[in-house]
């Protein structure tokens, strides 16, 4: 199931998720958008083109960002090869292969403190519904709660516990939209034992309940 809007939200995420170097939770989101690109008819092609100009667009902004005094005209290069007469399938492997090579870029631009926290976000994705904490994080990378926490700060302007919570506030809306499992399965799934707890905290963060979040989208 292939909803236009919410992948332009899926876009956006993955752009924030590469702009601070979080390159394995991009290359997953990047990925699974395009995998579910495929269900879409090919009357839709120009829709298909479009999404993936979009993706492709934003990566090369925040690669631009990251490594200033780039060739841009490397960039126009890619991009036009989308407005050509390709099929689906051909351009979505295209985007796929570009968006890669971007997130290559990114990785070799990054210093050991950028994987560390990188490497903190990929736990927090990986173990969301087992009630994952700073600490365990922590000691999973073999560092201090206090600097893991000081550098996550220092490269995402957000602190670990606000971070872990915009990844299950995120994870739970792609569920919402995309699955048709009631609303305490999705709490549970995204780390939440108390679905009460978990429609205020969405609530807060969205201004919509997760019923009212599915409704709107769906």
């Amino acid at each position: 199931f292939f909803h236009l809007i919410h992948a332009k939200e899926r876009i956006s995420d993955i752009g924030r998720l590469l702009s601070v170097r979080d390159t394995i939770g991009a290359r997953k989101h990047a990925e699974a958008l395009l995998k579910d690109m495929q269900t879409v008819s090919d009357g839709s092609r120009m829709m298909i083109v479009s999404m993936c100009l979009d993706l492709l667009l934003s990566a090369f902004q925040v690669l631009n960002t990251l490594v200033p005094g780039r060739r841009v005209s490397d960039d126009i290069g890619a991009l036009s090869f989308l407005s050509r007469n390709k099929s689906i399938e051909d351009i979505l492997v295209y985007t796929g292969q570009v968006f890669n090579s971007i997130a290559d870029k990114v990785d070799s631009d990054s210093s050991p403190v950028s994987i560390l926290v990188q490497k903190a976000r990929q736990l927090v994705e990986t173990h969301l519904s087992e009630g994952i904490t700073i600490r365990r994080i922590a000691d999973r990378l073999e560092v201090s709660t206090n600097y893991l926490q000081a550098i996550f700060r220092q490269e995402t302007g957000l602190s670990m516990h606000q971070y872990i919570i915009s990844t299950r506030v995120e994870q739970a809306k792609k569920l919402l939209v995309t699955t048709s499992k009631p609303v305490y399965e999705i709490s549970s799934d995204v780390g939440y034992k108390d679905k009460d707890y978990f429609a205020k905290v969405f609530s807060s963060a969205t201004g919509l309940t997760p019923q009212e979040y599915r409704k709107q989208l769906s």
